[in-house]
Order: structure tokens, then sequence, then C-alpha cells
């Protein structure tokens, strides 16, 4: 029970640190928006100013955390907002540095930052689905008479997908037929974990560095 109310404790905290850091980067499209319009100053300035602040919480995030409650660069509770909060950022550092922004040694070392992050994001969230797919031996469910084997392609225990190799050979000469069932069975098994473990993320996920 105290675990539990320890967990609600920092998911709380997490949804109200990251509704505070999207604020400030909804705050500063709302500037940058004004400012494209009237072309003021100050309203360049608030943008940077809110723009720097939503894109600092997830940069100052610790890279990992022991408990998968907690905040952290691998947290992927926090991708949508980093994916915000860094156009937010880069399209204000465009519309303040112009052509000169790859020349701003601060503005490129904060945009490789985002890139990172972003990257890190990605990557821990793949390894997560890569690591609860598996691909395992055994016999058909429901199937006794005669007993046909085959792969499961599997979701942390959850069958997907059976891949049948038929029944076992009786013989000697079924028994090369029945091996390469059983390679064809493993092949489509490894296809279909390979396809589970492969979204198709949009051309943004993984930009190219800086």
């Amino acid at each position: 029970m105290a675990e539990q109310q320890i967990q609600l404790v920092l998911e709380n905290e997490n949804a109200i640190a990251l509704a505070d850091a999207l604020a400030h980067s909804g705050t500063a499209m709302d500037h940058l928006t004004t400012f494209m319009r009237t072309r003021n100053p100050t309203d360049l300035a608030a943008a940077d100013n809110e723009s720097d602040l939503g894109i600092h919480f997830f940069l100052a995030l610790p890279a990992t955390a022991s408990d998968l409650g907690q905040a952290s660069q691998t947290q992927p509770y926090f991708l949508p907002g980093i994916a915000k909060a860094g156009t937010v950022r880069i399209l204000v550092s465009i519309a303040r540095d112009g052509n000169a922004l790859w020349r701003v040694e601060a503005d490129v070392t904060q945009i490789q930052e985002i890139i990172a992050l972003m990257e890190g994001m990605l990557s821990s969230i793949k390894g997560t689905v890569n690591a609860a797919h598996t691909v395992v031996w055994g016999t058909e469910p429901g199937v006794a008479d005669p007993v046909v084997w085959g792969y499961f392609h599997e979701e942390r225990g959850q069958v997907l997908q059976f891949f049948s190799a038929g029944p076992a050979a009786t013989n000697a000469a079924e028994y090369e037929t029945i091996q390469k069932r059983v390679v064809a069975a493993r092949a489509a098994a490894d296809a279909a974990r390979a396809a589970g473990v492969q979204p198709n993320w949009p051309s943004w996920a993984f930009p190219s560095s800086v």
C-alpha cells in the first residue's frame, strides 16, 4: 500500500512538472507568433526566455532512474513533451539568430543536446519493446493428435502468433521435410518479431546530428 502511494506521488509530481514545462513552451509559442506579426523585440525576448525554461526542464532530467516511475531521460512519459519543447525552442532560436544560428556555439550545443535527448528516449522505448518480444519453440495449443510443433511469437509471455512446423517426424524419410518446415517456421516467427519491435517512426524521430 505504501509503495502504491509513493508511486502515485511520483506520478503526480511528474505530471505537475511536465505541465509547467509545457506551459512555458506554449507561452513561448504565443510570443513567437506575436513577434512574427508585429516584429516587436519584446515579444521575441519573452519567447526566448519562455522557450528556454520549457526545454531546460527536459535537458535537466537525470540520465536514468532506479524506479521507472521517477523522472529521467529514459522515461517515455516525457517524449511528447520534449518533442514540443524542442521544436518551440529551435523555432525561437531561428527567429532570434536567423542564418547565423549555426555559427552561434550556444545554439548549436543546445540543439545537439535536444537531439541527443530525443534519440535517447526513443532508444529506451525501442529497447523496452525489443526485450518484451521473444520467439519460443513449443506445441500448438489445443492440438493433441497429432501434436503440432512450431514457434510462438510472444510479448511478455502473451502469444501473438504461432508458426507451425507440423507434427514431429515419424521416420527417417520425413526428417528432412520436417527440418525444412522448422527452418521456415523459425524464419516466419523471427520476421513477425522484427515487425513487432520496429515501429514506423516518423522522419523527425531520428534527426541527423547537427
